[in-house]
């Protein structure tokens, strides 16, 4: 190869790399990554005619329209900086539940149902600075537990067992699925699995987190970060 074809060909793959980067920027921004790109055009917490989800004395949630769908945003009020927790609505039906909100942190359910599979995951946000805690695949939590540190527990009806990654403690049980998960300082793990779990029976009191099994009480104390 002659070098003036080297250089037309060096030229080519710059441009091709160039190319593939912004694309890869690009999905990762339109992605479900929230902290990595939240907010250079996030609108102010304190904005008007935007509807607002949920809120407390300390935080606030609320949506704004694009294109077919709603970007969902938290940030702690009056006037923090707010961050992108994801998108509901568009072609892809994607979906996004606030769970749970403690403190400055929020738990939210998000994802999609795709035509050969679904992909939905609870995660906790820091609203002071757009930090994701923690990220769990889980389809189904029936109910949350947060605490204000953002350490958090709850039960699920999804069959952890079966999903890829699994869960570490995922213990294959017969059906109905039922499990106890946890996302502290120590990481993530199953603290229960069994069919005779009551869903909405989780609760938190201080740093202990409570549930019933078979009519019994069942306890764990959460590490907080």
């Amino acid at each position: 190869m002659s070098k003036a074809s080297c250089a037309r060909h060096r030229r080519f793959q710059r441009t091709v790399f160039s190319v593939a980067a912004l694309l890869i920027g690009s999905l990762l921004c339109l992605g479900q990554s929230p902290a990595l790109a939240p907010a250079a055009a996030a609108p102010s917490c304190a904005a008007r005619g935007l509807k607002t989800l949920r809120t407390t004395h300390l935080v606030r949630i609320f949506q704004k329209r694009s294109g077919d769908g709603w970007f969902v945003y938290g940030c702690v009020r009056p006037a923090g900086r707010s961050f992108r927790l994801g998108f509901m609505g568009g072609g892809f039906d994607d979906e996004l539940d606030v769970l749970s909100i403690a403190g400055p942190h929020v738990a939210y359910r998000w994802g999609y149902a795709g035509e050969n599979f679904d992909h939905f995951s609870v995660s906790v946000m820091d609203l002071r600075s757009g930090m994701v805690r923690s990220t769990t695949d889980d389809p189904s939590p029936a109910k949350i537990a947060l605490h204000p540190s953002g350490a958090v527990a709850w039960t699920t009806k999804a069959c952890l067992w079966d999903t890829r990654p699994r869960i570490p403690g995922a213990i294959k049980i017969k059906r109905p699925c039922r499990y106890v998960v946890k996302a502290d300082a120590l990481g993530t793990r199953v603290l229960e699995g069994g069919p005779d779990i009551a869903a909405r029976s989780i609760r938190l009191s201080g740093r202990t987190v409570r549930w019933t099994r078979a009519g019994r009480t069942h306890s764990y104390v959460l590490r907080l970060p």
